[in-house]
């Protein structure tokens, strides 16, 4: 065997050990992705108020799970839906929604507030203390799509 081949397989088994070598102790870069950003768990929900009232963000309500449609495992419930509206309440954020699937906007809007009022058994001035976001489908109110307002009767800002 010649001085160049014997280089060669030379270099070629220390290539093979290095190879070998980072195969087996770097972890793969989905491992090491895996490793060092886990899937979030979902957190659980734990459990829905019981009795006639519930409290959210400081205010007392009629207790919304007596009213449900549907609840999901997070504890999301939609309590009120119309050919016009939906109202749903997001629990671990305490926030309420009310979607505008009616048209026109403002007379829908008006009408799922006040029953948001009726069912909730609060006034204006306690409903503005929750967070809550009015918003409307392009497919029902074009014009009014793609913003989130607040409650018609309160005059804060969106945060």
């Amino acid at each position: 065997m010649t001085t160049k081949k014997k280089k060669l397989l030379f270099a070629s088994i220390i290539l093979i050990i290095v190879l070998v070598f980072v195969a087996k102790f770097l972890p793969s870069r989905e491992g090491s992705i895996s490793q060092t950003s886990p899937t979030p768990a979902p957190t659980p929900f734990l459990g829905k108020a019981t009795g006639e009232k519930m409290t959210v963000s400081g205010v007392a309500i009629n207790n919304l799970y007596n009213k449900e449609i549907s609840t999901n495992p997070r504890g999301d419930t939609l309590f009120s839906q119309s050919k016009d509206y939906q109202i749903l309440y997001f629990a671990q954020e305490k926030q309420f929604l009310i979607s505008i699937i009616g048209s026109p906007f403002d007379q829908k809007r008006a009408l799922a507030e006040q029953n948001f009022l009726k069912i909730l058994g609060i006034d204006k001035e306690a409903a503005c203390q929750l967070k809550t976001v009015v918003s409307t489908p392009s497919f029902a109110n074009p014009d009014q799509s793609g913003i989130n307002y607040s409650l018609s009767f309160c005059h804060k800002a969106l945060e």
